[in-house]
């Protein structure tokens, strides 16, 4: 599109709200911006170019064509705005790094007996969010605190109350054991509810709740449960009293503080609730392309507290965010309530402001350290394992191949990609073995190198299948070698250089030297290769048991007269195991669809037939 085409498309852009997109020659969107006026804002961007700086000066060079999308008010204009940003990532926009990779707890109180767990995933249904955080590991210390101080079930079981015993979970007071009948539907929600008043930060409440019932159960001489009680309570005494109490107001706050280097931006958040801190979490923001405070602050705010189901009456920031009045209102229709946005001045709320920035600060510099440190020490040793194999150049790409199987059943071959010295999952490939029925890894091996390769002859370079490994690592010894050499030779990629590693002996093993390598076992170099290794290693064996475990669990139904695709199907839909069959009601079973009572008792009497002879033989082979 011509600048004169381009202007006389604006003559017709329409003076409302809406969302514009700008487009470059091969009509991918470089930017996702909103405007009260598409006329105005656009007309800013290609009436006078002149006049624009810093990023827009360098996004209009690209731009080609621009679009846009009228919405009914600016507060709609802001929320498809995020939208696109999240779907299209433009290059030009400041996001919110690895957005949709956030953990959630998820509790659904509909449930007869709610289990809370992770998800990463927010669906708009009646369940109850927390979060999100920042990493697994933080999560799943969270989830262990709260099974220690509320007894909720970790078990995937159907709940019938009629279970002979109740399992070790109860016995060390991690569960209330429901499947026994210890706690009913009720007495079980209360146990939840009390959960969900410590997430948000209600402890008082929690405590008091506790308080009455450990007095009922000492007034009914129920002495063991008074006494779990009294345990719980001091465990979340000690853990309150660890929490920095900032206001006598039960006020709900996030502090957002916040630290800026070139292209990168850390998001420090300070969770105040019910007047104490009681977290806090940290957020990459990235193509930042000297963006002011206000406007970081801004971007991190739509997209944070779009997904977050946990928005305060209040968020104090450094700086005032840009157009004030817009986010306000789309935060107000998230939240459903009114929920302020301010910059302290005096204070707890400034003191609670810096003590943000300064973990930010510290934070980004920990970023920094870490990412300078890790690239450094990832090319010197990817340069030394080039010298130690006799490789032309230093392997950047490097792809390692693994076989699993059990006496040639369910054989798999596995692929990962390390570039860089890191692991690269979108690379990762899995194979399921096609031509050999037998025990036979060599043979196995050949197949699944000459499957990856023929795509190098095939694909585009621009395709991670096309693109030419800069070293391929076979897991396994001398023979191992010798057929992947076989097949270079074949396709004719002899240039790509090759090795294996033996793991009893961890000896690396090249072409054209019968004596194997023996990198020092303390080494990086050692560490990195083996950390590559077992990558593959993971990689297949998981894909095997998975392959093994649908195939078990379908040959245990295939048994049974009567048991088709369709009756198998429904099965594993309703009871996710065989197991869950196993110690399900007949009534229960026979409740899907096509099977009646008579069926369900025969299903049940194979399945226990079949549980018995596994046992007996897992106890004879031990």
């Amino acid at each position: 599109m011509t600048w004169e085409e381009r202007i006389q498309k604006l003559q017709v852009t329409p003076d409302k709200p809406g969302v514009y997109l700008l487009k470059d020659p091969a009509d991918a969107i470089l930017y996702v911006g909103k405007a009260s006026s598409l006329k105005t804002r656009l007309r800013h961007y290609f009436s006078s170019p002149a006049k624009l700086v810093g990023k827009q000066k360098h996004l209009i060079k690209r731009v080609s064509d621009f679009d846009y999308v009228v919405t009914g008010s600016e507060t709609e204009a802001l929320m498809l705005e995020n939208t696109y940003i999240k779907r299209y990532k433009p290059h030009y926009n400041i996001r919110l790094k690895d957005d949709k990779t956030y953990p959630y707890i998820k509790i659904n109180l509909k449930e007869d007996f709610p289990k809370p767990h992770i998800t990463r995933e927010r669906l708009k249904d009646s369940a109850q969010y927390f979060g999100p955080y920042t990493n697994v590991k933080s999560i799943r210390q969270t989830m262990n605190l709260l099974n220690r101080l509320f007894p909720y079930r970790t078990c995937s079981k159907t709940i019938t109350g009629t279970d002979a015993r109740p399992c070790l979970e109860f016995y060390i007071n991690r569960c209330a054991a429901p499947c026994t009948g210890e706690v009913s539907s009720a007495q079980y929600h209360e146990i939840i509810n009390q959960l969900i008043n410590f997430l948000n930060g209600n402890t008082k409440d929690v405590t008091k709740s506790l308080k009455n019932s450990m007095n009922s159960a000492s007034q009914s001489m129920e002495y063991e449960k008074a006494a779990r009680l009294r345990d719980q309570i001091r465990s979340i005494t000690h853990i309150t009293e660890t929490q920095t109490t900032v206001s006598k107001n039960k006020e709900n706050i996030d502090v957002l503080g916040l630290a800026i280097d070139n292209s990168i931006a850390w998001v420090e958040v300070l969770h105040v609730r019910y007047g104490t801190v009681t977290g806090r979490d940290n957020f990459q923001m990235v193509k930042i392309n000297n963006e002011d405070t206000g406007s970081i602050l801004a971007s991190f705010i739509k997209q944070f507290y779009d997904k977050s189901p946990q928005i305060p009456h209040l968020i104090l920031s450094q700086a005032p965010i840009p157009d004030l009045e817009t986010v306000s209102s789309w935060l107000a229709t998230v939240a459903k309530r009114k929920v302020k946005l301010n910059v302290p001045k005096r204070g707890k709320r400034l003191k609670l402001l810096r003590l943000a920035n300064t973990n930010a600060s510290y934070g980004l510099k920990k970023l920094k350290f870490q990412s300078n440190s890790n690239a450094h020490t990832h090319i010197e040793t990817l340069q030394s394992i080039s010298h130690l194999l006799n490789l032309q150049k230093t392997p950047n790409r490097i792809e390692c191949f693994d076989i699993s199987n059990i006496q040639g059943t369910d054989s798999v071959g596995s692929m990962v990609v390390f570039i860089g010295g890191k692991p690269h999952k979108p690379h990762y490939r899995k194979f399921t073995i096609k031509s050999i029925d037998q025990p036979n890894d060599y043979a196995m091996m050949k197949e699944v190198l000459h499957r990856r390769l023929n795509y190098i002859i095939r694909e585009s370079r621009e395709s991670s299948f096309g693109q030419i490994p800069d070293l391929i690592l076979i897991d396994g010894g001398k023979g191992h070698l010798s057929a992947g050499i076989q097949v270079l030779e074949d396709m004719g990629l002899t240039q790509i250089p090759l090795a294996s590693i033996a793991k009893r002996e961890e000896q690396v093993f090249i072409p054209d030297n019968p004596a194997p390598i023996n990198l020092a076992h303390e080494s990086p170099e050692m560490h990195l290769i083996q950390r590559i290794r077992d990558e593959a290693h993971r990689f297949a064996i998981t894909f095997h048991r998975l392959k093994r475990s649908k195939r078990s669990v379908y040959s245990a139904l295939d048994t049974i007269p009567g048991i088709g695709s369709i009756k198998k199907k429904h099965l594993m839909e309703k009871f996710s195991s065989i197991q869950n069959i196993r110690g399900s009601e007949v009534e229960e079973i026979a409740s899907i669809p096509g099977i009646n009572i008579q069926l369900a008792k025969l299903i049940k009497q194979h399945l226990r037939v079949s549980s018995s002879s596994v046992n007996h033989t897992y106890r004879k082979s031990k």
